[in-house]
């Protein structure tokens, strides 16, 4: 960092330049006598530049040892106050540590120590999928991005691919089906949007890299549906220009795969007290398969609100309109894409309507007083 190596036990130990070898000294020796008798009829230059070999031969290199940065004890009973505060129990300290890692100006001594900490609680949380200790290294690491005094260029390479595990990672709780773990995701996939909002003008290719690696989850004919949901999500708070471009060519295949595991385990019965395990899977796959479907209506409705109606072409109808989302979108999200759409344009005409009449209200009253 800044050419010095933190002295942390992860890295070697600094080991000092041992003195040349006496067989190496000994040959040099013999080289720089040789040359020097055989140019014994050059010219003084020549004479110079040989004695000055044989100079060199004979002294100690010395290299200036790289000097480690020890923490005063007074920054190491910092590092452990925050680091436990912000995974420990205690939301008032949690809080307290979080707004001084967002805005304490003198973190970049610790900041190595802090991405370290970070990255290895996620690799280990991970594995014991503990998502509570996860969700509050993600607030750690929101609250190192919103400090303006750091740059975090150095550490992308670390941070970045915690946070991508968290919103990509198969499963990072133990009971999928009450814990929250879609919240884990989004909550991730907004602090990558706003890791790349802070270093576009320095990375500029840092936007399209992770879109890539979201692509590629979004892809898989294996991808199981916590990883699509984390991909979704992650491209999804890149803007609606990705949202259309990246998202909708391939809502299509994923309502046809959704609807496909939807129907399949709503023919099933119903999971009772002594549910086997793969009943228990199957509600499991079902209610993250409906995550989805809502998770992507609410996308596309927000997208496609902001664009002139009816869809399909100015002249189209209602009917047209619905063919066009079951086309675009697929069966079981065009019908309630189109269902969100009709529902909210009839709530926006009935707010202008309000206002008209209030404003109309308001003239009337204005006029009457005048006169």
């Amino acid at each position: 960092i800044e050419g010095i190596q933190p002295s942390i036990p992860e890295n070697p130990t600094i080991v000092a330049v041992e003195k040349r070898d006496d067989q190496t000294s000994a040959k040099q020796t013999t080289a720089a006598q040789s040359a020097t008798s055989s140019a014994a009829n050059s010219s003084r230059k020549e004479l110079a530049a040989i004695s000055d070999l044989k100079n060199l031969s004979k002294c100690d290199f010395k290299v200036k040892p790289i000097l480690p940065h020890d923490l005063s004890l007074e920054q190491q009973i910092y590092f452990k106050e925050i680091t436990e505060a912000c995974v420990g129990k205690d939301e008032d300290k949690r809080t307290e540590a979080l707004n001084s890692l967002s805005n304490d100006p003198g973190l970049h001594q610790l900041l190595p120590r802090f991405v370290l900490f970070i990255s290895e609680g996620v690799r280990l949380n991970i594995h014991q999928k503990n998502m509570v200790i996860l969700i509050h290294l993600m607030r750690m690491i929101k609250a190192i991005v919103e400090n303006k005094s750091i740059y975090l260029e150095k550490y992308l390479h670390e941070l970045i691919p915690s946070i991508l595990s968290c919103v990509l990672c198969k499963q990072v709780c133990l009971r999928p089906m009450e814990d929250n773990h879609a919240a884990l995701r989004e909550f991730g996939a907004r602090v990558i949007a706003q890791l790349v909002n802070s270093y576009l003008t320095t990375i500029p290719s840092l936007q399209t890299r992770l879109i890539k690696v979201y692509v590629k989850s979004l892809e898989g004919e294996s991808t199981s549906l916590a990883t699509l949901f984390g991909a979704i999500a992650g491209l999804a708070e890149f803007g609606n220009q990705v949202i259309e471009t990246i998202i909708f060519p391939h809502v299509k295949s994923i309502d046809a795969r959704l609807f496909q595991i939807i129907s399949a385990t709503s023919t099933t019965a119903t999971a009772t007290a002594t549910a086997s395990s793969n009943e228990t899977a199957e509600s499991a796959e079902r209610m993250q398969a409906e995550k989805i479907v809502e998770q992507l209506n609410e996308i596309i409705v927000n997208v496609l609100k902001e664009k002139p109606w009816p869809l399909g072409g100015a002249k189209a109808s209602t009917t047209d309109e619905y063919d066009y989302l079951v086309t675009e979108f697929g069966a079981l999200l065009g019908q309630q894409i189109h269902e969100r759409l009709t529902k909210l344009r009839s709530m926006q005409q009935h707010q202008q309507q309000q206002t008209l009449y209030a404003n109309a209200q308001f003239r009337s009253i204005s006029i009457s007083n005048q006169q």
